[in-house]
């Protein structure tokens, strides 16, 4: 199976690359879009009990570049699940 979402070591991949492997291999894609959106909860769950004030910047940074490369990898879904006939 694809790691792409490897949570430990995170994509940097542009929007142009993960668009290419949703179309090389949408099994994969869509089965790692799913854990990568379970890492993003567990990541906020996390943070739960800490009051956003006192969360440290790099938990913060951290958070947020989930969320972007989440917001990606979605964008991409999209835009392959727009290729396919219904």
């Amino acid at each position: 199976m694809n790691t792409w979402f490897d949570y430990e070591g995170i994509i940097g991949a542009s929007y142009k690359e993960v668009q290419n492997i949703a179309v090389n291999n949408p099994e994969d894609f869509f089965l790692n879009l799913g854990a990568y959106l379970n890492n993003i909860c567990d990541a906020f769950d996390d943070t739960a009990d800490i009051p956003w004030d006192n969360l440290k910047e790099t938990k913060l940074l951290e958070l947020r570049y989930n969320l972007v490369q989440l917001a990606k990898a979605s964008t991409a879904a999209i835009a392959f699940l727009d290729q396919k006939e219904v």
